[in-house]
C-alpha cells in the first residue's frame, strides 16, 4: 500500500488480492454527496473482490474526476472513469 501524509492508504494491494491504482483527470465539477476520491480508493482496498469494489463504488459514486483501475486474480482488471456527473 502507498500513502501520503494525512491520507488513508489509497493505492496498493490488499490481503484479499484486490489491487487499485489512480490516475487523476482534470475536469470540472464535484458532487459533495459522493465519496471523495481518496475514500473511494480506500473503499476498494476494503473490498474482497474486484466485483465487490465496483459494486460499492457504483452505489456510492465518486465525487470528482479520476480513473480508478481495480483488479483481482479471479476477475482481472477493470478501469472506472469517474466524474461528478456519472
Amino acid at each position: 500500500m502507498m500513502t501520503e501524509a494525512g491520507i488513508l492508504g489509497k493505492t496498493g494491494l490488499n490481503s484479499a488480492g484486490v489491487g487499485v491504482t489512480l490516475n487523476a483527470i482534470q475536469a470540472k465539477g464535484v458532487d459533495f454527496d459522493r465519496l471523495p476520491t481518496h475514500l473511494a480508493l480506500r473503499t476498494v482496498l476494503e473490498s474482497y473482490s474486484q466485483q465487490d469494489a465496483v459494486q460499492k463504488l457504483t452505489k456510492a459514486g465518486v465525487a470528482s474526476s479520476c480513473h480508478i483501475t481495480i483488479a483481482d486474480a479471479q476477475s482481472g482488471g477493470i478501469g472506472l472513469e469517474c466524474s461528478a456527473y456519472d
